[in-house]
């Protein structure tokens, strides 16, 4: 019986991702693009653009072109 309350606890304890992901910090248009071997993604707005470096053996979930909001 105890066993049960303890995984019950292991399950909805609440931990620190080993890779946070990235959110944009404003509204905007994504795209990509490769330079020297590296690829980047770019989040664009009317006022601001930030890019972002996608290091290896990361993925990125979403699509060229995706409009997304802060």
């Amino acid at each position: 019986m105890t066993q049960g309350v303890d995984r019950i606890k292991q399950l909805f304890e609440v931990r620190s991702p080993s890779l946070p992901a990235v959110v944009a910090p404003f509204d905007g248009t994504v795209s990509f693009y490769e330079h020297n071997k590296q690829r980047y993604v770019r989040v664009l707005s009317d006022y601001q653009k930030k890019t972002y470096i996608i290091k290896d053996g990361y993925s990125v979930d979403v699509k060229k072109g995706a409009v997304i909001t802060k």
